[in-house]
């Protein structure tokens, strides 16, 4: 067998799209394993941020691998997140948890979907829309925090979840956080992910922190000048 180097970032994207599986069987098993599932996620969120990260370092950009990655992305941050949401509590809120959970499905496809017709890859300044994996832990950490009581609430904010995922807002990648931020906003930012990988209460801070930022971010691009403004290119996932 000829050794690829395309080997790399794929493996990661595989074991992104088994963690997606066992998180599954572990929401099908119940039994309060939630927090176990909720894990798994946040493991395959960090291997899809360093599967395109290395893809990028290595050179390799190919169609296959697009494709492997959004195949994955279907599983782990669109049907195992709306599967775990809807058995933890959405299904309390009758039809309105269902269309929540079918929504966030549906709109995770079609981000999907938009990413890989997408002809340019290689140059993004901004995500359109926020990214499927931080979507998917976003939504699923609002639910398992509100709990069984909040279920109407909780299924109403996995709607506005999923819009924002196939909206044209732009949100920033993590090399634009990494590099182009001021530096004081990464210090504060990577205070608040360091402090909320801490623990399972505090992992919201991550998500939520990422959506301040997003937001706040647009607010500015909105009240520059319109001769300081620059195009917003194309993003990923």
């Amino acid at each position: 067998m000829v050794f690829n180097r395309s080997w790399f970032p794929n493996s990661l994207t595989i074991g992104s799209l088994l963690c997606g599986f066992a998180a599954i069987v572990l929401t099908a098993k119940g039994e309060n394993i939630y927090p176990n599932a909720l894990w798994l996620l946040f493991i395959a969120s960090w291997l899809d941020i360093f599967d395109g990260g290395l893809a990028r370092i290595m050179h390799i950009d190919s169609p296959f691998g697009r494709q492997l990655d959004a195949l994955s992305d279907v599983v782990t941050f669109a049907i195992a997140p709306a599967l775990l949401m809807l058995v933890y509590s959405l299904q309390l809120a009758g039809w309105v948890g269902f269309l929540a959970s079918a929504a966030f499905v549906c709109c995770g496809v079609g981000r999907l979907a938009r990413y890989t017709t997408q002809v340019t890859q290689a140059k993004r300044a901004h995500f359109v829309g926020m990214p499927i994996g931080i979507s998917g832990i976003f939504a699923g950490l609002i639910v398992v925090y509100l709990g069984t009581s909040y279920a109407l609430l909780a299924a109403i904010l996995v709607l506005a979840i999923s819009l924002l995922m196939i909206s044209t807002i732009p949100f920033p990648t993590p090399g634009q956080i990494a590099f182009q931020t001021p530096i004081p906003v990464r210090l504060v930012l990577a205070g608040i992910w360091i402090f909320g990988m801490l623990r399972l209460e505090t992992w919201l801070l991550m998500p939520l922190s990422y959506f301040i930022y997003g937001v706040l971010q647009n607010l500015v691009v909105r009240l520059r000048p319109a001769t300081m403004q620059q195009p917003l290119e194309v993003g990923g996932k």
